[in-house]
C-alpha cells in the first residue's frame, strides 16, 4: 500500500489530534469536514484493506495511508480516526455527522461514502486544518533553576550505580575517540545522516521546485493543511453507468417485474436481494405496476417509494457488480395522495 501523494508524512494523524485537543484552538467545522473527506477518501482509493495501515498527516496536513504491519487494517483504522475526531468536535451537529461517516466506513460499501460526502459538503465549506502553532488551553510557568544547579539536578536524580556506568561509558567512548579513527567516522557518519534526515523532512514536502501552494489560510500567522474539493474532483472513478434521477423508477419497476416473475422460488428471489441483515418485508402485490416515485439517489444506492391504494413503502435498492439488487424494504405510515 503506498501513500496517494508524493509529500512526505510527518506526523500520526492520533499525534495531531492529541495536540490539537490540549490547544486553546477548538476544531471548526470547516477543518472537521476537510479531514473526514481526506480519511474517506484515503480508506476508498486504498489499494488493500486487509493490510495493516496508520494514518499520518503531510506537512500541507492531507492525511495519507502508511502501511504498518503492527496496525489493524486500513478500514478499521480509518473508522478509530473519525471516532477519535467526532470526540474533538465542538458542535453536535458536525459530531454526528462524523460518527456516521466513521459508522458508514465500518458497515458499508465505500460506493455508499460518496453520499456522506455531500452531506459533509453541504454542511460547511471545507477549511484548511489548523497545524500551528498551538497554544495550550492553560500555560504553566516552568520553575526557574539556576544555571549552577541544573546538572547537579539531572544526576541527583539517577541511581548511583546507573551514574557509575554511565561515567564509565562516557570515558570508553572519550579514549576510543583519541585513539579509534574508526569510532570517529562511525560517529562522523551518524551526525551526518542525521542532518540528512533533518534536511529531507524541513525541505522536501515544500520544495523541490514546485511552485507555492494556493491553499487558502486560516490566519496569516498560523500553519494550515490543504482543503478538499467536491466529488467532481475526487480521486476515484464515478460509475457514470449508475442511471440518472429520472431513470431510477424504471430501474425499480424493471427490477420489481423480476421478482414478480420469480413467484415463490425462493432462490430466484434471493438472487435479486442483496445479502445484508438490513430490514426487508415482502413487497406489495403488484409492485412493478404500483406509484414509484424517487426519494434519494446516491449514486450506487437508490431509495424509492412505492405506494397503492392502502399503503406505500420504502425501497432501497443497490447497485452490486451491474445490477441492481434489493437491499432493504419498510412500509411506513403515511398515505399515498
Amino acid at each position: 500500500m503506498t501513500a496517494a501523494t508524493p509529500s512526505l508524512p510527518v506526523e500520526p494523524f492520533t499525534a495531531y489530534l492529541q495536540r490539537r485537543g490540549a490547544s486553546a484552538t477548538a476544531l471548526t467545522a470547516g477543518e472537521v469536514v476537510t479531514a473526514t473527506i481526506g480519511l474517506l477518501r484515503g480508506c476508498r482509493s486504498a489499494h488493500r484493506t486487509d493490510e495493516g495501515a496508520t494514518w499520518w498527516l503531510t506537512a500541507h496536513g492531507r492525511p495519507v495511508v502508511v502501511s504498518d504491519a503492527g496496525a489493524p487494517d486500513v478500514v478499521s483504522t480509518t473508522a478509530d480516526g473519525l471516532d477519535r475526531l467526532a470526540a474533538l468536535t465542538p458542535d453536535r451537529a458536525t459530531r454526528d455527522l462524523v460518527s456516521r461517516a466513521g459508522q458508514a466506513v465500518a458497515t458499508r460499501s465505500p460506493r455508499e461514502w460518496e453520499a456522506m460526502e455531500r452531506r459533509l459538503f453541504a454542511h460547511a465549506d471545507p477549511e484548511p486544518l489548523v497545524l500551528g502553532p498551538l497554544t495550550p488551553r492553560a500555560t504553566i510557568e516552568p520553575p526557574v533553576v539556576a544555571p549552577a544547579s541544573l546538572a547537579g539536578g539531572v544526576f541527583d536524580a539517577l541511581d548511583t550505580g546507573l551514574l557509575d556506568d554511565v561515567q564509565r561509558s562516557l570515558s570508553r567512548l572519550r579514549d576510543g575517540w583519541l585513539t579509534s579513527s574508526r569510532i570517529r567516522a562511525a560517529v562522523i557518519g551518524g551526525a551526518l545522516a542525521v542532518v540528512l534526515v533533518v534536511a529531507a523532512v524541513v525541505l522536501l514536502p515544500g520544495g523541490r521546485g514546485s511552485a507555492p501552494s494556493s491553499a487558502p489560510t486560516a490566519t496569516a500567522s498560523a500553519t494550515t493543511s490543504v482543503v478538499p474539493h467536491p466529488s467532481a474532483t475526487s480521486s476515484w472513478p464515478v460509475d457514470e453507468r449508475v442511471p440518472l434521477s429520472d431513470d431510477a423508477t424504471d430501474v425499480a419497476r424493471t427490477l420489481f417485474a423480476q421478482i414478480s416473475r420469480c413467484g415463490s422460488d425462493l432462490a430466484c428471489r434471493g438472487a435479486l436481494e442483496e445479502p445484508s441483515t438490513f430490514r426487508r418485508e415482502s413487497l406489495l402485490p403488484d409492485a412493478e405496476h404500483a406509484d414509484i416515485s424517487l426519494l434519494e439517489d446516491f449514486g450506487g444506492v437508490i431509495v424509492v417509494r412505492v405506494a397503492d391504494a392502502t399503503r406505500s413503502q420504502y425501497v432501497t435498492l443497490v447497485r452490486f457488480n451491474d445490477r441492481w439488487l434489493v437491499r432493504a424494504v419498510e412500509t411506513v405510515a403515511d398515505q399515498p395522495s
